[in-house]
């Protein structure tokens, strides 16, 4: 999970991870900032808004389905923007999943390289069942790896419910475990152990 921040892609520097992370086959989710950059090192275009920054609720609209979002939606559902900068156009082999009145690329992806980004919070309480966002990375394109290390979803787990002083989620970054994980997982498919499935998120 690429996760948001006060950085900005627009600049000549920025924040930003080897691109090889993105051959490893493995699911990959941005959210705000981790959107951008998945972007950004796709070829797609990225804008600084001239005007004020998006912040607050915005209702969202679907565009295309997506195992991501699958029981997302309600029948009028709004999440929480907080933004400046915005992807205008898409990455090659990318497609719009859903967007809002002022963000056209609200959720993008590759389904096929299961790269994912989001543009809003789904880790706060503002997002309307932001939740289901998170389940359905974990179980429906996590657990949809014919190998998945039970130490891997044990991290993840661990990691999901660490907050920081604000009360905001705070997602560690973990793609270096995936990967070590991966490359040393047995040939056979590990199942997902029942008891982490039961926990509640």
């Amino acid at each position: 999970i690429l996760s948001g921040g006060p950085s900005t892609v627009t600049k000549k520097n920025f924040q930003s991870i080897p691109k090889f992370f993105f051959s490893k086959k493995i699911p990959i989710l941005g959210i705000c900032y981790g959107l951008q950059l998945i972007a950004k090192l796709h070829g797609g275009k990225i804008k600084a808004s001239k005007k004020r920054r998006e912040f607050g609720r915005a209702y969202i609209f679907q565009s295309k389905r997506s195992l991501l979002t699958k029981n997302f939606y309600k029948s009028k559902s709004a999440v929480w923007m907080s933004h400046e900068d915005a992807v205008i156009k898409l990455p090659k082999n990318f497609k719009a999943v859903a967007s809002t009145k002022s963000s056209r690329l609200t959720i993008i992806e590759n389904s096929k390289e299961k790269i994912y980004g989001v543009q809003f919070h789904p880790e706060v309480s503002h997002t309307d069942n932001g939740k289901q966002i998170f389940k359905n990375f974990l179980f429906l394109l996590l657990g949809s790896l014919r190998v998945l290390p039970k130490i891997f979803l044990a991290i993840f787990i661990r990691s999901f419910f660490l907050k920081s002083r604000s009360g905001r989620i705070s997602l560690i970054p973990f793609l270096s475990v995936i990967i070590s994980c991966m490359d040393e997982s047995p040939s056979t498919p590990l199942p997902l152990d029942n008891r982490i499935k039961k926990v509640s998120i």
